[in-house]
Parts: C-alpha cells; structure tokens; sequence
C-alpha cells in the first residue's frame, strides 16, 4: 500500500475494511479441485504452515475442519513480510536443514520471497499468477494439479521430516 501511495493513517481502515469483506463473502470461496486430499496426504510426512496475506482469522474460518494437518497459519495480522514468518518457522524448527523447507505459492511475489528467506520453492499454476509470470520467479518446480504437488513431494522424498 505504501508503494501505491496510501497514507499509513488510512492502511489500518482499508485492510479492516479488506478483511469485513472477506469474512461476508466467505462462504462463497472454496477449495481448487483436489487440495484438501493434497493436503492431508502432505500433512502425513510434512510439517504445513500457511503463510498468507490474508488474515489469520479469516484463513482459520475457511480450512475449520477441511485441511487435515496445517500446524499453524501465519497471516498478515501476525506479520506483514513473508519472509519474516518464512524465517520465523525455520528458526522454530532449527532441527531441520534449510534444504528440507519448501514455500508453496501462487504468484510471483510468493516464489521471490520464498527464494530470498532460502527455501525451496514450488510454484502452482491453478492460483493467481499466469504461468509466464511464475516462470520469471525462477521457482525449483511448477505443477499444474494439487495431486502433481503431492507426487512432487513423494517422487522425489522431499520433506522426509
């Protein structure tokens, strides 16, 4: 917001009025085809976090029930910068060696700030971003289906922790 030139007085007005709106249209959102299967079946070898730029709230609302094994949500009332909570979870977790941490994401955004905390990165591209602009992120690996994410992971023994 600041790069668009929003004053910081009005950012906390704009994101609670951002998060209202995402709490009434709630129950119109749902699942991509085949994540919650992808989820559970990661959540069997894999720690999961979700980092996101919505609210913690309004994320924990929406998977209550529906994504078996997600440890903790980080969202944007928790901290701002992805990068942060990405560190943040690997300092958490300092049993387990940078190469094992793998930050799944949708857009361009996502895989930079995966690539910059250090991780690993895995770029999906049923989400936000064309595949042309995930592709300028330079991301380890793209998949196209939830179940090729999960096959990914099984494939290749990534994330045996």
């Amino acid at each position: 917001m600041e790069q668009a030139g929003i004053a910081k007085a009005d950012m906390a007005s704009i994101i609670n009025d951002m998060n209202l709106y995402i709490s009434e249209q709630q129950s119109s959102y749902h699942f991509f085809k085949g994540i919650p299967e992808a989820f559970e079946e990661l959540a069997k070898e894999n720690l999961i976090y979700i980092i996101t730029s919505n609210s913690t709230p309004a994320v924990e609302s929406f998977i209550d029930g529906s994504l078996l094994g997600v440890k903790e949500v980080l969202g944007s009332d928790k901290e701002k910068n992805k990068v942060k909570k990405i560190k943040k979870i690997i300092d958490q977790h300092n049993e387990i060696a940078i190469t094992d941490f793998w930050f799944i994401g949708d857009t361009k955004g996502d895989i930079l700030e995966g690539n910059e905390a250090g991780v690993n990165t895995v770029a999906v591209s049923w989400g936000w971003h064309s595949l042309e602009l995930l592709e300028e992120a330079i991301p380890y690996q793209i998949v196209d289906t939830p179940a090729e994410l999960v096959l990914l992971f099984n494939d290749n023994d990534i994330g045996d922790e």
